[in-house]
C-alpha cells in the first residue's frame, strides 16, 4: 500500500494510458510489479537510466509495441 499521495498530473496521465491509448490494465499491472520486484533486489541500481540497458528492457520495448499497435488500430478505426 502506498503512503505518499500521488500527483493530480500522474493519475490523468496513467488513467488516460489505460482509456485513451487502451492499454490493458492487467499489461500496467505486470510492468509495475516487475518495477516493484527490480526495485526490491536492487534499489540503487533498479533503473539504469538510457544507454545503460538491462535484460528488462526487453519488456519495455514490447510494452511500446504493444501501445503502437493499439494506437494504429485505434487510429484506423476512427478512420
Amino acid at each position: 500500500m502506498m503512503t505518499g499521495k500521488l500527483s493530480r498530473g500522474f493519475t490523468i496521465e496513467a488513467a488516460k494510458l489505460l482509456t485513451e491509448r487502451g492499454v490493458p490494465a492487467a499489461l500496467v499491472c505486470r510492468v509495475l510489479r516487475r518495477w516493484m520486484r527490480h526495485t526490491a533486489l536492487a534499489p540503487v541500481c533498479a533503473f539504469p537510466g538510457i544507454g545503460q540497458h538491462r535484460s528488462g528492457m526487453a519488456g519495455i520495448a514490447a510494452l511500446k509495441n504493444v501501445v503502437a499497435k493499439q494506437t494504429a488500430e485505434r487510429d484506423v478505426q476512427k478512420g
